[in-house]
């Protein structure tokens, strides 16, 4: 009996001997994966050290159980002064509440959300981009919350420095008087400005993505298409087509001058190119002026040259026949006289050429007094004159001649109308001059009118009539001197007319239409011009 309480007291001592060297193998084991864990959780530690964004581990509380070295120090504090602590004791009761809610709605969504908030810290808003992630155990249940936070206060102030810039850019480009187009490496539109759409009758949204050509005319697409590609290849700042006309196609089809410059620059995306686009067709329209104006500039200047020679050989000219012309004209009324002494019946005849001798040296009398008259201009006598009563003056001196030869006789007088600076009787011959060509130009009748009015800071004479009108082939010339429509007119008229209108400092225009009558426009500075 002894011997059996021995044997099984031996065999308990065996078991238990196994069961501790078995709990001592467990324990071993366990040593071991604590020291895994513990090794993997100071890599873990490590990692998150390494990282830009603050990280940090919650449980359901919301208190901070762990946190790496960058988690704290965006919210100037140390790794000891957050982990155990809540939102409460670290932010703002208003931040603390936004937190608190923000964590809720993770745990319930049981999902990832990514929040920005801006808070206080060191006595400056700082904006933060938090991720916030369930955090869960084995089994798959919610414990805890894993947060990423990062620092992007930087960001969001560079973003809204370059909002400035680029609401202030959008600003200068919609100002711009110039049309302004933004093309990319592949010649496509993707900016303009106001005035691109008023220029070319597009709206913004027509143009972007379209070609550059879709402005040109269908004629220039395909040649520029080459040249835009060799310009990428060697993109410079410069005008556009140097030495060329530039033609722009408006939406409706017309086209219009144009300058182009062009501005190359590199972007993220590759090559952009800005061209500033200039409508030219106001500059256009003055340079053809000024063209005509210096092309009549010259011819007067030809004229006056003509003229000039001619005054020269004027003198000579009055002596070398007015002389003769007085002698031949006495010398036939002393053939008269004789003839009327001797009573001779069959003198009809002869007295017929007498008379019409006489007639003819009196013409020629009157084409020499003309002509010096236009060759030598008198001295001027100027005065201050009113157009109206010079206009009335000759209205009343012409109205009983007009009344005979079947014409009505208008009068039309401007209100307001400024004193000129004139000869009044130098003036009134040209005048006179007008309306009598006005006169023969209506043998059958018709309406003649005379108005005055003011054309800006000139008085207008206007004298115009119902008569034949003048060929289009004509009027280049009818004031040339010598150059004469009528039969028997000296060619003298009009030139001097304008002659004695320029001395004025004034203008004269000729308007004429066959069949329907002519016109001429007497434009003199006002006294008021004159003086300033």
């Amino acid at each position: 009996m002894e011997g059996m309480d021995a044997k099984v007291a031996l065999n308990a001592i065996r078991e238990k001997l196994l069961s501790a060297e078995e709990h001592e193998t467990q324990i071993r084991v366990e040593r071991s994966h604590l020291s895994k864990i513990v090794d993997a959780l100071e890599l873990v530690t490590l990692i998150c050290d390494c990282m830009p964004d603050g990280v940090y581990v919650k449980d359901l509380t919301g208190r901070i159980v762990m946190t790496n070295s960058v988690g704290p120090r965006n919210i100037g504090k140390s790794a000891n002064g957050i982990v155990g602590k809540t939102a409460r004791e670290l932010f703002s009761a208003d931040s603390a509440q936004l937190i608190e809610q923000e964590d809720s709605h993770v745990i319930s969504s049981g999902e990832a959300m990514s929040f920005e908030v801006c808070e206080p810290i060191d006595e400056q808003m700082r904006n933060y981009l938090t991720t916030k992630i369930p955090y869960r155990d084995d089994a798959g249940e919610i414990i805890g919350l894993l947060g990423l936070s990062r620092d992007i206060t930087e960001q969001r102030q560079t973003e809204a420095l370059n909002l400035v810039h680029e609401t202030r850019f959008k600003k200068l480009l919609e100002a711009a008087p110039d049309a302004i187009v933004g093309m990319d490496h592949r010649g496509l539109i993707v900016l303009v400005n106001a005035r691109v759409e008023h220029m070319f009758g597009y709206d913004r949204d027509e143009l972007i993505g379209q070609p550059v050509e879709f402005l040109m005319p269908d004629r220039f697409r395909q040649l520029h298409t080459s040249h835009r590609s060799e310009y990428i290849g060697n993109p410079l700042t410069r005008p556009m087509g140097t030495g060329m006309e530039l033609t722009a196609k408006h939406k409706d089809g017309r086209e219009f001058p144009v300058e182009i410059s062009l501005s190359p620059f590199e972007t993220d995306e590759g090559m952009f190119v800005t061209s500033i686009i200039r409508d030219i067709t106001d500059r256009k329209g003055m340079e053809i002026q000024l063209r005509e104006h210096t092309t009549n500039l010259e011819e007067q200047v030809i004229q006056s040259e003509r003229l000039a020679t001619i005054g020269r050989m004027a003198a000579q000219v009055a002596h070398e026949i007015r002389n003769p012309l007085s002698t031949i004209g006495l010398n036939i009324e002393l053939l008269a006289d004789e003839l009327d002494a001797h009573a001779w019946e069959e003198r009809a005849e002869a007295d017929d050429l007498i008379r019409i001798t006489l007639s003819e040296i009196e013409r020629l009398n009157s084409v020499i007094t003309d002509y010096l008259q236009f060759a030598r201009m008198p001295a001027k006598q100027i005065h201050e004159l009113s157009v109206n009563d010079l206009a009335q003056d000759v209205s009343r001196f012409i109205r009983p001649e007009a009344a005979q030869m079947g014409i009505e006789l208008n009068l039309e007088l401007g209100d307001d109308m400024d004193a000129v600076h004139i000869d009044p009787i130098i003036f009134r011959q040209a005048v006179l001059n007008c309306i009598r060509n006005a006169l023969e130009a209506m043998p059958d009748g018709g309406s003649l009118t005379i108005a005055t009015s003011m054309k800006g800071f000139a008085a207008e004479l206007l004298i115009s009539d119902s008569g034949l009108g003048i060929a289009p082939e004509d009027q280049s010339r009818v004031f040339d001197p010598f150059y004469s429509t009528k039969d028997r007119g000296t060619g003298l008229g009009l030139p001097y007319v304008r002659q004695i209108v320029a001395e004025y400092g004034g203008t004269l225009d000729l308007k004429s239409t066959p069949g329907h009558g002519t016109s001429i426009a007497i434009r003199l500075p006002s006294s008021m011009e004159a003086r300033s």
